[in-house]
C-alpha cells in the first residue's frame, strides 16, 4: 500500500484510540473516498478533515473545553505525568488529566506543551487507578456534571481590564490572545477569572 494511504479500519482504530467521538470519526470515514483507503495529508493524520475541521483542531477545542470544566471543579480534578500503573509508562510528551464525577472518572491525555499549564488543578505523582471507563462513558459523566455545583458558592474575580496580567498576553498560532497568568484564552477586556491580581488604582 502507498505510504500516503491508510486503511479505513486502521484510521478508525487510530482515531478512536485518540478519544474522538464515534460520530465525528464516522463522519470523517463517510466523507473519505469509497475505496478502502484514505489519503493521509503530508503533515500527518491529524490534519485529516471531515470537511469542516481537522482532527488537530477538534483535539485542541476538546482540550480547551475540558480545561474549563476542570478549572471550574478543581476540588474533584487532577493531572499527572504518570499513569497509576508503573508498568504502563506515559505516552511521550503527554500527561493525563481527569475529573472524578459522582458517576466515576472522565480522563483524557494531552500534550504537555501547551496544555499542562492550562489545567489549574492539583498535580498528582501518579494518576488514580483507571476505573475502566470508555470514551462514551466519559463524555456522559462530564455531561452530568451540569447537576454538580462547584464547592465554593462565590469567589473573587478580576476582569482583564483591571488585571496586571493585561501586559502578559501572548498569541497562539491562530492569533488568539492567551493570558500568561491563567493560561486561558482571552476574548476581551471584560473577561474575568479568579487567578488574576487587581492592578493598583483599578476601579
Amino acid at each position: 500500500m502507498n505510504d500516503d494511504l491508510i486503511s479505513r479500519s486502521s484510521l478508525l482504530a487510530d482515531l478512536r484510540e485518540k478519544g474522538f467521538l464515534p460520530a465525528i470519526v464516522q463522519r470523517a470515514i463517510e466523507r473519505a473516498p469509497t475505496v478502502d483507503a484514505v489519503e493521509i495529508p503530508p503533515t500527518g493524520v491529524g490534519d485529516l478533515s471531515d470537511g469542516y475541521h481537522t482532527f488537530n483542531e477538534l483535539y485542541h477545542h476538546r482540550a480547551i473545553l475540558f480545561s474549563v470544566i476542570c478549572n471550574n471543579h478543581p476540588e474533584i480534578a487532577w493531572k499527572s505525568m504518570h499513569h497509576n500503573d508503573p508498568n504502563s509508562p506515559m505516552y511521550d510528551g503527554m500527561f493525563i488529566v481527569g475529573i472524578e464525577t459522582p458517576q466515576g472518572q472522565a480522563t483524557y491525555h494531552y500534550d504537555i506543551d501547551p496544555y499542562w499549564d492550562m489545567f489549574k488543578v492539583k498535580e498528582l505523582d501518579r494518576a488514580p487507578a483507571w476505573d475502566g471507563h470508555t470514551p462514551d462513558e466519559a463524555i456522559r459523566r462530564i455531561e452530568l456534571l451540569g447537576d454538580v455545583s462547584p464547592a465554593a458558592d462565590a469567589v473573587e474575580v478580576v476582569r482583564c481590564k483591571d488585571c496586571i496580567g493585561r501586559s502578559c498576553w501572548w498569541k497562539d498560532d491562530n492569533g488568539c490572545d492567551i493570558c500568561w497568568i491563567s493560561g486561558m484564552y482571552v476574548h476581551g477586556e471584560d473577561d474575568f477569572c479568579s487567578y488574576g491580581e487587581r492592578e493598583e488604582g483599578a476601579d
